[in-house]
């Protein structure tokens, strides 16, 4: 948890060396590796990261988060042909329950395709997601559609969901 308050917070070199223990202590879990291949990626150590998802495709090859692996990984490499072969139905309904799917809005981001991510970005917000710092400022891959008008939009609500939480 603590590795992904500081990811959150933008610390993601802080987020990665969060992860060292979890990793040594179960080197196999899939959620470990997963983060930890999301904090390398962030942090720009792409080669790092696609190592440690061949090592999910060996240990857990349907686990959800082995696909998600995948996507980055052909995201990253530009794959798309491979990507669609990951978009089954079912990995989508999965994800889609799930706080991962911003991962997906990341990975279209990655494809250059705006209105993809723009549409799984909904999905994690009404999900509950309303880190509004992260979003509007810490994650870097948002960038490039921080001035598209439906982003703003949704950056709105966001940040109107953040200031008036109450626990």
């Amino acid at each position: 948890m603590l590795a992904m308050l500081r990811y959150y917070e933008g610390r993601f070199e802080d987020a990665l060396e969060s992860l060292h223990k979890p990793m040594q202590m179960e080197p196999e879990n899939p959620l470990f590796i997963y983060l930890y291949v999301w904090c390398l990626a962030s942090n720009q150590r792409f080669e790092e990261a696609f190592s440690l998802i061949e090592k999910m495709v060996k240990i857990a090859p349907e686990h959800f988060l082995t696909q998600m692996g995948l996507f980055l990984k052909y995201a990253l490499k530009g794959e798309k042909e491979k990507i669609q072969n990951l978009l089954t139905k079912d990995f989508k309904n999965t994800v889609k329950r799930e706080i991962w799917s911003h991962g997906v809005a990341f990975f279209y981001l990655l494809l250059g395709q705006k209105e993809d991510a723009l549409d799984w970005l909904e999905n994690v917000v009404n999900r509950g997601f309303i880190n509004y710092p992260f979003l509007n400022e810490y994650e870097p891959l948002l960038e490039n559609i921080r001035g598209e008008e439906r982003f703003k939009k949704l950056m709105e609500r966001v940040k109107y969901e953040w200031e008036n939480f109450s626990a």
